[in-house]
């Protein structure tokens, strides 16, 4: 299956970044990053996701995880796949729990602001 790393590359390109569509906070994601992809996303892939994320500018480290649709006793995840009823005792828990951290630390970090 074709990589879309090209679209991502372009999307950051000194050329079009910020004429073609808008320019974003790329350089100010100050939180926590827990990215979910999985190894048959025709989207998302390996290439693009890394492409994408290493653009972005974070004061944390981004955690990329990959899923191998065949570790949840699954034949395709794909882009959408994820967020199936068919892997939400598989998949979902873990995710969630990311979520609850995130906000946990982002109810802490919010006290600390002036």
């Amino acid at each position: 299956m074709e990589s879309l790393v090209w679209p991502a590359r372009l999307f950051f390109d000194a050329r079009f970044y910020g004429k073609t569509g808008p320019v974003g906070n790329f350089k100010n994601y100050n939180f926590p990053i827990h990215l979910y992809w999985t190894s048959d996303d025709p989207v998302s892939d390996r290439r693009s996701v890394s492409t994408f994320w290493n653009q972005v500018e974070n004061q944390f480290i981004a955690h990329l995880h990959k899923i191998e649709p065949a570790d949840y006793r699954q034949k395709k995840i794909a882009h959408f796949g994820f967020f199936k009823k068919l892997v939400r005792d598989q998949l979902w828990p873990e995710a969630l729990q990311k979520l609850n951290l995130f906000l946990h630390w982002a109810s802490r970090s919010l006290t600390h602001l002036p």
